[in-house]
């Protein structure tokens, strides 16, 4: 169809390409004659300017009207352009989701069985070691959180905290060890949806996109009324309400790059609400009050505290 609109309006634009050319011409032998007959009609002030006139209008038109149709292949060539070039970025996303679909579920037996000793909904760790760049990072990390717990990390800058972060939440492969989740590994599908992570501010991402989008991009979309409502209850709690009363379009407010701007710690808590509204069976945040005041983080703790169904808190101290 788009093939047939352009070829179509590529024969349209050399008929008119055509009749403004002949008419081109045409103009062109008048003023010649109008050049060489100046002064006999300035003696004999004959003077025909109105048609003259006419006819220049006449012209004009004509050319306008062979443009519209170059106009409309350029739009149409530019549009084209772009939907090949979006296809190719997004080629290997929409080739990893067929292949994914295609992939057969794996047997029921193929799942390694949480032992008998860990309870429904623990996430257990066993002998992790992470290495990076032929060092150790990470060296025999065994960690049991249960389903409800709230639990604190912390030591110094550079102990490994974000890399353990990562390696939980199945971002970073591990060297050795064993992370379980009711019989689910990190590699497993549906992982990070179970398994949460707030990174630290810097690495936290706002799309261009509305507010809402980018608060339950990991709940579901399009967002029933229901989501809506829940992203709004989450923000207030967080503190955002003020931010979302001054944006003109509310939660359909575009953010990020070139959108409305929010500072570091609106922005940290925006990707706070947007993994609360996810509602993981274990989320952890790796430093997430850097960019906040006290009294914001401890509202902002309370709020994680509340929603969490199990919480881990990365800190430095």
């Amino acid at each position: 169809m788009v093939l047939v609109a352009a070829g179509f309006t590529a024969a349209l634009a050399v008929r008119r390409r055509r009749v403004w050319t002949s008419a081109r011409l045409s103009q062109t032998d008048e003023l010649l004659e109008a050049i060489a007959g100046q002064r006999t009609r300035l003696v004999q002030g004959d003077d025909d300017a109105a048609p003259r006139d006419r006819r220049l209008g006449d012209y004009a038109r004509l050319g306008a009207r062979a443009d519209r149709p170059f106009a409309m292949l350029a739009v149409a060539v530019e549009t084209l352009t772009s939907a090949a070039l979006a296809r190719q970025a997004l080629a290997p996303i929409l080739r990893a989701e067929r292949e994914s679909a295609r992939a057969p579920a794996p047997p029921p037996s193929a799942a390694p069985r949480p032992a008998h000793d860990v309870a429904a909904g623990m996430l257990r760790v066993r002998g992790l070691s992470v290495q990076r760049g032929g060092h150790s990072v990470l060296h025999d990390i065994d960690l049991d959180l249960v389903p409800g717990e709230r639990a604190v990390l912390a030591g110094a800058s550079g102990a490994g905290k974000s890399t353990l972060a990562t390696a939980l939440a199945g971002i970073l492969p591990t060297t050795r060890g064993h992370v379980g989740l009711d019989g689910a590994q990190p590699t497993d599908a549906g992982w990070r949806e179970r398994v949460g992570l707030v990174p630290q501010h810097g690495d936290n991402h706002v799309l261009l996109a509305p507010v809402a989008f980018n608060l339950l991009m990991g709940r579901g979309w399009p967002a029933s009324e229901e989501d809506l409502a829940e992203a709004v209850a989450v923000c207030s709690e967080l503190g955002l309400g003020p931010v979302l009363a001054r944006m003109p379009a509310g939660l359909g407010q575009t953010i990020g790059e070139t959108g409305w701007r929010l500072s570091q710690g609106e922005r940290a808590r925006l990707c706070l609400a947007r993994a609360l509204l996810a509602d993981h069976d274990v989320l952890i945040l790796d430093e997430p009050l850097g960019a906040l005041d006290p009294q914001t983080a401890r509202t902002v703790l309370a709020v994680a505290r509340r929603r969490a169904r199990t919480l881990v808190v990365i800190s430095q101290e």
